[in-house]
């Protein structure tokens, strides 16, 4: 029964929509968006008509149920399509659907205008795509595009002779996609070539190593003769290095309108040639020039002799000065000196001794500098202890406990491993201090400062010193220069005085240039804002962290915190040390 209900309410409504009278154009005709179509479920029985009269231009509608808003915009854009001038559209809006099977004049008499399907295309995306949007003719009345049309314009009008979809055109125009974007051009990327390369014929050491700096002397300086050669990885002379692979032309892209788009050659890379390597006649080879240890420093590729002491240096060894890296399978004693313009490395205890290396230290057995220890390093130091040193480091520096040392480097200290302890002296950093304990709960006085280059520190200190000379230097020569001259003073006393003059005059001009440095530095150091100091257990009363020309004395434990710098007091705020804390390098076999 409910089936054959179904059925004569479709009779029914074929009924109702056979009844209309010639002309009129149902609402269902001015929709093409199934949304639209599905929010107006009585516009196939909806309809109105257009009648160009000799007194105006008339519109009627027949209504089984109240428009949609579809509906509504639908009949203002046919309307407006038609290009009835001065239309009345106050009394469209306001009368039209409330007066059904009315006769309503909405404008003057006219010639009526139909429309036919139309097109439009838009290029976009650097011309890269090209869209076309399809327009319905008039219902009953409007001719449609043919398939040569739209080519022809597509190709003459938009000037589109790349990447056409004809299928796409075809298939918009046969099933009547009105109202849509459909891509009717799609031009091609250029493609860029693949990339260069260089292919490393040996392990690359301290690939990960982002404070790593290795500069070599010109000159020997090796004190002592080589006993053992511990190389790294071994290479030798005329051994091949690095291959490089030229990277590959790229391949050209087209827009729709047919203009050729160049394709880039991938990224060319140059031999890292560095200090003992030659590169071959067809500049695609790296050799190396001598017997040795190879390694990489800031992107170069080295080869250099390392010195190994097999045992302590101590009396059998004495002081030792090598042009390359030095390796102590041993401690270094008090009063002993080592100096490398590579590396250092210690397996055992560092005493009250002196380490200076161009490289990394690398103090495996710590450092018991007994007030006396001095280690500098040009890259990073990394020690299992230090207590009682004077530790210099231009990178990092790494350890598991720093008791009573005065530490100064240019990039960051680390106390994080271990223990993870800082007690007492005083630690300057550039960039940050991390650690986990900060003092004592005894109050143990302890200096933390950051954001300040120590050597930035280290020249105002010089500069003033010297402005403080030269001010008791010009003084005195100033009280030379006031005593009057006798007339019947020699020739070579008039000179002497003359000479002073001039070097009061030197002096002075010394004196200002160097005022103005340091008032440059100085307002650098006092306006540094950037460090951090980072605690991730506890700090204690006693500890004083510096930023700048800020201080902080801490009154009460502080724990898990991250402090920082505003604009005229340091603050703290919970950890934000997020990153894997920096380890010892492993111990060379």
């Amino acid at each position: 029964m409910e089936a054959e209900e179904k059925k004569t309410g479709g009779a029914q409504q074929r009924e109702t929509e056979g009844v209309l009278e010639k002309g009129y154009v149902r609402f269902s005709q001015l929709l093409f968006d199934p949304k639209e179509v599905e929010q107006s479920p009585n516009a196939p029985k909806n309809a109105f008509l257009l009648s160009y009269k000799p007194d105006g231009v008339f519109i009627t509608v027949k209504l089984v149920a109240p428009p949609s808003e579809a509906e509504q915009r639908a009949l203002l854009t046919h309307l407006s399509r038609k290009r009835i001038y001065t239309m009345d559209t106050s009394v469209i809006a306001n009368n039209l659907f409330a007066k059904r099977d009315e006769l309503i004049r909405i404008a003057p008499e006219q010639r009526e205008f139909i429309y036919d399907e139309s097109f439009s295309v838009s290029i976009e995306d650097n011309q890269m795509t090209a869209y076309m949007v399809l327009t319905s003719p008039e219902p009953n009345k409007g001719r449609q595009l043919t398939f040569q049309r739209v080519m022809q314009d597509i190709q003459g009008m938009y000037h589109i002779g790349y990447g056409l979809k004809k299928e796409a055109v075809a298939d918009a125009l046969e099933n009547h996609k009105y109202d849509q974007r459909i891509l009717v051009a799609e031009g091609l990327p250029p493609v860029t070539g693949a990339d260069g390369q260089l292919i490393y014929h040996f392990e690359k050491r301290f690939k990960n190593s982002e404070y790593r700096a290795h500069t070599l002397d010109e000159d020997d300086e090796s004190k002592v003769d080589f006993k053992e050669l511990d190389l790294f990885e071994s290479v030798t002379k005329d051994q091949l290095l690095v291959t490089k692979v030229l990277p590959k032309p790229g391949t050209p892209g087209y827009t729709v309108l047919g203009i050729m788009i160049p394709g880039e050659s991938g990224m060319l890379y140059n031999l890292p040639t560095g200090k003992n390597t030659y590169v071959s006649e067809d500049k695609l080879k790296l050799y190396s020039m001598a017997n040795g240890r190879v390694y990489i420093v800031k992107d170069k590729v080295e080869v250099s002799n390392t010195y190994v002491v097999d045992g302590n240096v101590d009396l059998s060894v004495g002081n030792v000065a090598f042009d390359g890296d030095v390796v102590v399978r041993g401690s270094v004693e008090s009063g002993y000196i080592v100096k490398a313009t590579g590396s250092i490395e210690v397996t055992g205890t560092v005493e009250a001794a002196i380490l200076d290396a161009g490289a990394d230290v690398l103090a495996y057995g710590g450092i018991q500098g007994a007030g006396k220890g001095n280690i500098r390093a040009g890259g990073s130091v990394y020690a299992r202890f230090m207590e009682y040193a004077t530790v210099y480091a231009r990178d990092m520096v790494v350890s598991e406990s720093i008791l009573n040392c005065n530490v100064t480097c240019d990039g960051a200290v680390e106390a994080l491993n271990g223990r993870g302890t800082i007690i007492g002296g005083s630690m300057t950093a550039c960039r940050y201090i991390a650690t986990r304990f900060v003092g004592t709960q005894g109050g143990c006085k302890t200096f933390l400062e950051v954001g300040v280059s120590p050597a930035i520190k280290e020249k105002v200190t010089t500069l003033k010193n010297q402005i403080e000379k030269l001010n008791k230097i010009m003084g005195g020569l100033q009280s030379i220069v006031k005593r009057p001259i006798a007339a019947n003073q020699p020739e070579e006393v008039k000179q002497e005085r003359i000479d002073m003059v001039k070097k009061l005059l030197a002096a002075s001009e010394s004196k200002e240039q160097k005022e103005e440095e340091f008032e440059r530095l100085k307002a650098q150091v006092d306006g540094a804002k950037e460090g951090l100091v980072h605690v991730l257990m506890k700090v204690y009363p006693g500890a004083t962290i510096a930023i700048g020309n800020l201080r902080f004395g801490v009154k009460s434990e502080i724990s898990y915190a991250t402090f920082r710098a505003l604009e005229k007091e340091i603050e703290f705020t919970s950890c934000r040390f997020k990153q894997k804390p920096a380890r010892m390098p492993r111990l060379r076999r």
